[in-house]
């Protein structure tokens, strides 16, 4: 049966551009893109149409099969903005900035997968995205110089398993939903959105796939540049100024006045630089004494930051692939570890000490990723949470992940080889009374994400 946002696709142009089911189909030649305004008006009416006529439902399948449970209020928020985004592609007809096709419903759920898409559909999903936030204006951002910046950030990313181009577009989608978490607690301004987007976007770009500790004990060059303080995070933001700056092009600041600049390139580089995990227990202490002792239910967001909420919000989505469904998570993790496990031989080979987690031959991957959620991810996102009640789908995946890390952790117990089975049952009786001790500690988290999963709304910006 067509689902509403099918529907809505097959019902209007979208500049004019032919459908397929389930995903937006690239306009093929430029004889084909020059349309009058007139279509213009025919989607304006085809939306009108649609919105008086259609049943907008609560959910549909995503390309890889999973289910995305949407409220109807927020089916209905997409379909208003399908307006924006159909006005967009007939504007831009003369620009091809739509490289390839894009699925909207994909980006108003945490489905979102960037490892399945090719670098192409990325761009459409991006630009989509700062066009969702209000962000290609005159004012602001030139969408082709979008384009363009995003050409250049494929290409300078690195071919590494984790730290490349998809995992820029995984947490600039996870930045995006996000910020429209944020609302109606917080409103984030024009420049906050931007920075935000800018900064997900160039996080990582150059990464080498080596931590900031192997390029201070191996003397990198870049480790020199930057005093050994912080050296992948000041990499990150150097090299996305220096594209701005040796790019005309593709400089996505361009439009605004200079002090503006300025500002949203202070925001970037501090919300970058935040992005370094030695940051991470310090923003965490912040941010629980924002909440106060105990989880209080209503936080004091005024209390908090401007700059200190941007930060969190880029590191938060920075980790937030074990808060994924389960098999985009699990990938991720997959890819992580193959990083590690890469430097972990480099570093044996140069005769340097392997660094945790990094031992092929000894790291737990099952375990390392349990440690992880339980002194990085779930102590933020439990305050995430707090602050953006609407997160807490995530939280609830979280724990759903966590469950699904322990079985298969007892299951590579049980299957080990060289420990007793005394041992065994030992680890197996340790790693339950663990699980309790997490589940209860997070209890309340658990009861604000007991709602349904991808509860959180994106929303009009102004």
């Amino acid at each position: 049966m067509p689902t509403a946002i099918n529907t809505a696709r097959r019902l209007s142009c979208f500049g004019c551009t032919s459908f397929r089911e389930g995903e937006l189909s690239p306009v093929a030649s430029p004889r084909r893109r020059a349309r009058s305004l007139s279509e213009i008006s025919f989607a304006s009416n085809s939306v009108s149409s649609l919105k008086s006529v259609i049943n907008l439902q609560t959910g549909w399948s995503s390309p890889n099969g999973s289910r995305c449970t949407t409220p109807s209020k927020e089916v209905s928020q997409f379909v208003d903005r399908f307006h924006r985004f159909q006005t967009l592609r007939c504007l831009s007809a003369q620009v091809d900035i739509f490289p390839a096709k894009a699925d909207t419903s994909w980006l108003i759920s945490w489905n979102f997968d960037a490892l399945s898409v090719s670098d192409e559909e990325i761009f459409s999903h991006v630009l989509i995205m700062f066009d969702d936030l209000g962000l290609l204006s005159p004012s602001l951002v030139d969408p082709e110089a979008l384009r363009n910046l995003l050409d250049l950030l494929a290409l300078h990313y690195k071919d590494n398993p984790y730290h490349n181009f998809k995992h820029a577009a995984d947490i600039t989608h996870t930045v995006y939903r996000l910020i429209g978490a944020c609302s109606p607690t917080i409103v984030l301004n024009k420049h906050e959105r931007l920075a935000l987007m800018l900064a997900a976007l160039a996080h990582d770009v150059q990464h080498p796939g080596q931590s900031n500790l192997f390029l201070v004990q191996t003397a990198h060059p870049v480790a020199a540049r930057f005093n050994n303080k912080a050296v992948l995070e000041n990499l990150h933001v150097a090299a996305l100024f220096e594209l701005l700056s040796e790019h005309q092009e593709a400089d996505v600041l361009r439009n605004l006045q200079e002090q503006d600049a300025l500002v949203v390139r202070d925001m970037v580089s501090q919300a970058i630089l935040h992005t370094d995990m030695a940051e991470h227990f310090n923003m965490v202490s912040k941010l629980d004494k924002i909440i106060g002792e105990g989880h209080k239910s209503k936080p004091s967001v005024s209390l908090m930051d401007r700059q200190h909420l941007l930060n969190l919000i880029l590191h938060s989505s920075d980790v937030s692939n074990p808060c994924k469904p389960w098999e985009i998570a699990e990938k991720w993790s997959k890819r992580v570890f193959l990083e590690f496990f890469i430097q972990g031989d480099l570093e044996r080979s140069l005769g340097l000490p392997v660094s945790p987690n990094m031992d092929r031959a000894t790291t737990s991957r099952l375990q390392a990723q349990l440690k992880f959620i339980e002194f990085i991810v779930a102590p933020l996102f439990a305050n995430v949470v707090h602050l953006l009640p609407s997160t807490s789908g995530l939280f609830q995946m979280l724990l759903q992940n966590y469950q699904q890390w322990v079985k298969l952790y007892e299951k590579e117990l049980i299957a080990d080889p060289n420990k007793e089975e005394d041992m065994k049952q030992d680890e197996l009786g340790m790693l339950e009374l663990h699980q309790e001790a997490f589940v209860k500690k997070y209890q309340a988290v658990i009861y604000a994400s007991a709602g349904e999963y991808g509860a959180g709304r994106t929303r009009e910006h102004k």
